[in-house]
């Protein structure tokens, strides 16, 4: 199974917003739809209080081309307007490296970097409980 939890605050500089030229502005946000147009994988902005912002849950039994996409959205929107900020975590038990531990992908000032999660991860025996041996050790018991 993976599981995707994401947020990513849309600000096109982490600068002076009113410095910004109205074609500075409209050449960012232009980018920024392209973006979400081409990707194809269901994210769209969205607004509150005059913020706008992405707000993302995926959980699947597999890795598809839909995860890659959004991990892709996220980064591309981050370095399109250098003044978001956010995060996405991600747990994929299939993958031979981290299966057991989340990465969270960390997006600010136009950069993105993985980073190991050390809140929830190993998530066993963190989060959950290893009922592979609890199972085994029940078995020897029997």
């Amino acid at each position: 199974m993976i599981e995707l939890h994401g947020w990513l605050t849309v600000q096109e500089t982490a600068g002076d917003e009113d410095l910004l030229t109205p074609q500075e502005r409209d050449s960012i946000n232009r980018q920024i739809e392209d973006v979400l147009r081409q990707a194809d994988c269901g994210l769209g902005l969205l607004c509150r209080n005059g913020q706008r912002f992405l707000s993302t849950l995926y959980c699947g039994n597999h890795r598809t081309p839909q995860v890659e996409a959004i991990i892709a959205v996220y980064r591309r929107i981050a370095e399109i307007a250098a003044g978001s900020y956010g995060m996405l975590c991600i747990r994929d038990d299939e993958d031979s490296l981290s299966g057991n531990a989340f990465q969270v992908m960390i997006l600010r000032r136009g950069q993105a970097y993985w980073r190991q999660d050390t809140d929830f991860s190993p998530c066993i025996p963190v989060i959950e409980d290893d009922l592979q041996a609890a199972e085994e050790g029940a078995a020897h018991a029997v």
